[in-house]
């Protein structure tokens, strides 16, 4: 699995990060705060792009 650029330290709260398609499966971390999450499901991060408003395809 390939991790986003360590480039943009800088996130927005709620900010998504498309990581890698592996296996069917959509990867992507939402930093909450001082949280991060990782989900593995693409219907979890469906729900949470539209939760957050980010409208954009995880495999683009």
């Amino acid at each position: 699995m390939t991790a986003w650029s360590a480039n943009k330290p800088e996130m927005h709260k709620n900010e998504i990060r498309p990581l890698v398609e592996e296996g069917g499966f959509f990867y992507g971390m939402l930093f909450d705060a001082k949280q991060v999450f990782l989900y593995r499901h693409p219907d979890a991060l469906t729900e949470i792009r539209k939760a957050s408003g980010f409208l954009y395809k995880l495999n683009e």
